[in-house]
């Protein structure tokens, strides 16, 4: 153990005024100060583990002594030193640390969010992209085919050329060597020892008709050629001075020629630059184990007479007439301009950045809002009802095949009508009957889970099916059209529970469904194919410009997303209706309609936007507005839920 420099003796205290480790001796220094001993320290932390194994020990509360001598026991003071409160500074910590954990958590989603939403972008941009090449890749491909065949063409052509300038020289008596390594060639006269000079000028014929000595001596201004763009192929020599190039792979390949060639003053010129590589040509005596390469067998070549010469011609207009039929099939004339238009791309880019933000959380709000728990509400015809989890209000991502129904174990006296059932804060009500008359209502709680008001609605007559809508501030309005030629408007007041007729209009029938939109009321008719907007101020009402027998003929279930836009499923279509501007959307319609009903929709999280239907037993589905798609949940629901009353509520 270490000791005191200046009392050698063990150090065992620590000084909570001076923050220094001391040996009893120095106590006196520090007169009246708070210690901790290590033997107290190693008493408190075994006391601790023993907490946390068995829950059972109780850490002694006299811990830390106050001294004004450190011999003194009589003068021991209850402690309060740092180490009196280290079970409460751990669990602290631990939570400050499983906090901070939950919001790294949250971070790395949100990242991973951003990062899933441009990756998807991506992948869009990318697949365009291929979209616009493909047809460029595709004549690229053909025009390289092309080349290829045209320049196995000039080969064999080239072939032919230096077969008849091997039967001139032999005529002429002339001998011809070729030296591989320095690729230049010399020229010897058995007779007369003439020198020949072999070089040959820019001229480059296509086809000779040899039947004179006099044809054969015009041949020997003719450049000799021998092309292939395969890696193993041969090429001609010139006889002409050249330099040697590395004779590589890459001096094959279509790029390369291609270069050459732009480099290129005159073919002469590129045959120059490439005739140690694609132009190179093995002499009479060179062992060559790539016959079967040449345009023209080579046991052909070798051979210095007319047949073989008729032979090599034979061979090349086969070349010839293959390479002119795959010519002749395709467009050479085919060009694309690609064409960009700036500024919608600008236009693009700009609702892109409008479209992603990144804002911050309140962070008491977002414990608030963790809290937070959706339920889906529904009753069945048996006059039950049941309470559906489906996440809380930030995180999104619901796990459809984990829902599970909690049954309330109350019932009502009658069936909830699917449009008179509306959910206010931690209450939903529900107005008038179901399958029969009445001129009651009900409030349920979600958080006692009963219904704690059951009431007679003074002032407003007997009803059914009436459709009810929420005006977010004091009122609930109350459409009573089923069965009736007009409709008679009444409203309650959520906080007096008093009810008051309100309005008439005129010419209607049944209310599938009303909601509030900026200031106005609006509902759908679907017996009348239409859509009203009354005034709740002035008192007029007018019909939107919007066709439902066009597009719905028999609506049957609907809803409204508080953002302008009404769903509509009829038992064949399913659409999306704009009341601002009347523009309307096919979308991807479900078959598993088997009664009139509501719509329920959630907003999940900012990517995530779903529309419930819940009928009840095998008819129960979840649409999502982002992907277009049905789903169905709630496969074990055994209950009747078709006309009856559903809606969403979140409880804090």
């Amino acid at each position: 153990m270490e000791r005191c420099n200046t009392h050698q003796k063990s150090l065992k205290l620590i000084c909570l005024n001076c923050h220094m480790i001391l040996c009893s001796r120095c106590t006196p220094l520090h007169n009246g100060h708070s210690f901790d001993h290590i033997d107290d320290i190693k008493t408190i932390l075994i006391n601790i583990n023993n907490n946390n194994q068995s829950n059972s020990s109780q850490i002694n509360s006299n811990q830390i002594i106050t001294i004004n001598s450190i011999g003194d026991n009589k003068n021991t003071n209850k402690i309060t030193g740092i180490f009196s409160d280290i079970q409460t500074n751990v669990e602290l910590l631990y939570s400050s640390v499983k906090s901070k954990v939950s919001l790294y958590q949250e971070l790395t989603k949100t990242e991973n969010d951003i990062t899933s939403k441009f990756q998807e972008l991506h992948d869009y941009l990318v697949v365009q992209e291929h979209k616009l090449k493909k047809p460029i890749i595709t004549d690229k491909e053909i025009i390289e085919q092309q080349i290829n065949n045209q320049l196995c063409e000039l080969k064999s052509l080239n072939t032919i050329i230096n077969q008849i300038k091997k039967q001139l020289n032999t005529k002429n008596g002339i001998n011809t060597t070729t030296n591989i390594n320095s690729t230049t060639t010399t020229t010897t006269t058995n007779n007369n020892n003439n020198n020949i000079n072999t070089n040959v000028d820019n001229n480059l014929i296509s086809s000779t008709t040899i039947n004179q000595t006099s044809n054969l001596t015009a041949i020997t201004q003719l450049q000799p050629l021998e092309l292939d763009v395969d890696s193993d192929i041969d090429a001609s020599i010139s006889t002409d001075d050249t330099m040697s190039v590395a004779d590589t792979t890459d001096r094959y390949h279509l790029s390369s020629i291609i270069k050459s060639m732009e480099e290129s003053l005159s073919f002469n010129d590129f045959l120059h630059k490439n005739n140690s590589t694609l132009f190179y040509q093995p002499s009479d005596n060179t062992n060559n184990n790539n016959n079967n390469n040449n345009n023209i067998n080579n046991s052909i070549v070798n051979k210095c007479d007319d047949s073989s010469l008729l032979h090599m011609v034979l061979q090349h207009k086969s070349i010839a007439r293959l390479n002119n039929s795959l010519t002749s099939s395709c467009n050479e004339k085919t060009l694309f301009r690609f064409i960009i238009n700036n500024q919608l791309i600008n236009t693009v880019k700009n609702d892109i950045n409008q479209s992603v933000k990144l804002s911050l959380i309140d962070r008491a709000l977002f414990a608030q809002q963790q809290s937070m728990v959706t339920y889906l509400f529904s009753t069945d015809n048996e006059c039950k009802i049941s309470l559906i989890p489906i996440a809380n209000f930030i995180n999104g991502n619901i796990p459809f095949d984990s829902l599970k129904i909690e049954q309330v174990p109350i019932k009502s006296e009658d069936r909830w009508s699917f449009n008179s059932v509306i959910a206010i804060g931690d209450h939903i009500y529900k107005f008038g009957g179901g399958l029969r008359r009445s001129n009651r209502y009900q409030r349920f709680s979600i958080s006692s889970r009963l219904i704690d008001i059951d009431a007679e609605m003074t002032g407003v007559g007997e009803c059914n099916c009436i459709s009810v809508c929420y005006d977010s501030k004091d009122y609930i309005y109350l459409l009573d059209g089923n069965i009736k030629s007009n409709t008679i408007i009444s409203r309650y007041h959520i906080r007096t529970h008093k009810f008051e007729k309100y309005a008439t209009i005129n010419n209607t029938s049944y209310h599938h469904l009303s909601f509030f939109y900026r200031g106005h009321l609006y509902s759908v008719i679907p017996i009348q194919k239409r859509i009203i907007k009354f005034d709740p101020v002035n008192f007029t009402t007018v019909n939107l410009a919007i066709d439902l027998l066009q597009h719905v003929p028999n609506a049957r279930i609907s809803c409204f997303d508080g953002k302008g836009n009404i769903y509509i499923q009829s038992s064949t279509n399913f659409i999306r209706i704009n009341i601002e501007t009347a523009h309307v959307k096919m979308l991807s319609a479900t078959k598993n309609i088997s009664a009139n009903n509501q719509l329920i929709y959630h907003q999940a999280g900012p990517n995530e936007n779903n529309i419930y239907s819940l009928q009840g037993k095998d008819h129960n589905f979840v649409y999502s507005i982002e992907t277009n798609k049905w789903n169905q949940i709630l496969k074990d629901d055994q209950s009747d839920r078709s006309f009856c009353g559903s809606t969403i509520i979140t409880k804090l």
